[in-house]
């Protein structure tokens, strides 16, 4: 079981462009101006932003198979999709 998990880890962390702690201190005037479309959750703590929607929505599933909460936005100055998450990307774990 071990193993699986570090694999849709690695999936994951593959699908994404970049990542950041989504903290309402260092966001929220962002969002308050318009920045994301969609319901932002500042107690997920992590933001992870995605070349395209195909990928977005593979680390969807694999989110949902790991049992992590998640929130869909687009990100309207990078024009890309985007999620918050619970999850905590391998590079946060360190």
């Amino acid at each position: 079981m071990k193993t699986a998990i570090k694999e849709l880890e690695q999936d994951f962390e593959r699908l994404t462009e970049t990542s950041m702690r989504w903290e309402a201190s260092t966001w929220l005037s962002q969002v308050n101006e318009g920045r994301f479309d969609g319901a932002h959750a500042f107690h997920h703590g992590y933001i992870y932003w995605f070349e395209s929607y195909a990928h977005l929505v593979a680390a969807k599933a694999i989110l949902k198979d790991m049992g992590e909460d998640y929130s869909v936005m687009n990100d309207t100055w990078s024009e890309q999709w985007c999620m918050t998450t619970t999850y905590a990307e391998l590079v946060w774990q360190r």
